[in-house]
């Protein structure tokens, strides 16, 4: 069996019964603890969850810059709009003050 494959049912009861004959009920099932129930590639160790935390305020930073150039685009917009309605119903006024 290779090392990265994990160990079945079967062997994992044979291996703690031996242990049991050798090392006592208790020691025994404080090293079954700490075997893996997967692949020991398959866990997530502290650099991997930093790596993932980075990857992901990374996409949060670059989420907020995009949304603020957003923003910024669609305030622009309305001010614009807002200014061109103003202007025309203050010429509108004018004209029919004039006249």
């Amino acid at each position: 069996m290779a090392a990265s494959e994990p160990i079945g049912e079967r062997r994992r009861l044979a291996l703690i019964q031996r242990l049991t004959e050798v090392l006592g009920e208790e020691e025994a099932a404080t090293i079954m603890e700490s075997l893996p129930p997967t692949y020991w590639q398959n866990i997530a160790t502290k650099d991997d969850l930093k790596a993932q935390s980075d990857k992901v305020d990374g996409q949060f930073d670059k989420l907020k810059g995009e949304i603020a150039l957003l923003i910024a685009n669609q305030t622009r917009t309305l001010m614009i709009t807002l200014a061109g309605f103003a202007l025309s119903i203050w010429i509108s006024l004018l004209v029919v003050g004039i006249t």
